[in-house]
């Protein structure tokens, strides 16, 4: 019974120190938590965001590879139900021709999910060249009118669990806000 409670207490010791401390972005229209021991990446260059007209350009991590990056972007019309499920079409074409690009691939999607009680998808990607180094993520875009939010995900092998329960924080305390 002492061996038993001996783990417990290690296990919230372990628990406590890495993770109920929370950060909060709060900008552009938008706000989400993400963990204390994470910080903004600044060193990011987002030149094909930039490119593709992105408005707002955020990323959180634990380091350039490891992280979670938020864009805005401003579609050429509104987004509707009936116009959804074209959407998913063009975006799995043009995510997978991106994927292979970067030598990797969509393993999944496009899945239907609500953010903030906004429509979207999710893709799941796999063996995406960043450097010398292959990434796993997860990509979500999420629509409002004619904004178009997309959160990606992206992990080494040795980072997954963290940044996947990172990136599930970001999701659930996604909120829009006034600009």
């Amino acid at each position: 019974m002492a061996q038993r409670v001996a783990l417990i207490a290690v296990a919230a010791v372990a628990l406590s120190a890495c993770g109920s401390r929370t950060n909060r972005f709060s900008g552009n229209g938008y706000a989400f938590d993400y963990p204390g021991n994470w910080r903004p990446r600044t060193s990011l260059t987002f030149e094909a965001a930039t490119g593709a007209g992105a408005l707002s350009k955020e990323a959180v991590g634990l380091d350039d590879l490891n992280l979670a990056v938020v864009l805005t972007t401003r579609l050429d019309r509104s987004v509707t139900t009936q116009r959804l499920p074209q959407l998913a079409v063009q975006a799995a074409t043009d995510l997978r021709q991106v994927a292979s690009r970067g030598g990797g691939s969509v393993t999944q999607g496009p899945d239907a999910v609500t953010i903030a009680g906004l429509p979207g998808f999710r893709f799941q990607l796999s063996g995406i060249q960043e450097g010398s180094t292959r990434v796993d993520g997860r990509l979500i875009l999420a629509f409002q009118g004619r904004t178009e939010y997309l959160i990606l995900c992206q992990h080494t092998p040795q980072f997954a669990d963290q940044v996947e329960s990172a990136c599930d924080q970001i999701l659930r305390t996604f909120r829009q806000t006034a600009r």
